[in-house]
């Protein structure tokens, strides 16, 4: 998850947020989700559609960014254009 992995994060929030093998923290949790997010919009500006679909569900859920509709949207489209079957 440090090295930057967006489903190594994902996991790390996770296990922050429900204490599962680590101390409870949604301090730590946001963190990480909020590291993951960054990560994935950086892949979706540059063309990637999972990236795009996935940096969708974070501005439609709120997680790890202000939630967003109008954005998810956005990054939805892009996905659909890139052709992104998920």
């Amino acid at each position: 998850a440090e090295g930057g992995s967006s489903v190594g994060l994902y996991y790390l929030a996770k296990a922050y947020e429900e204490g599962s093998g680590v101390e409870k923290s949604a301090k730590q949790a946001d963190m990480y989700y909020k590291k993951r997010f960054d990560i994935l919009q950086t892949a979706a500006d540059m063309g990637d559609a999972q990236a795009q679909l996935l940096t969708a569900y974070c501005f439609e859920d709120g997680t790890g960014v202000e939630r967003s509709p109008e954005s998810a949207v956005y990054y939805l489209t892009l996905a659909a254009e890139n052709n992104d079957s998920s």
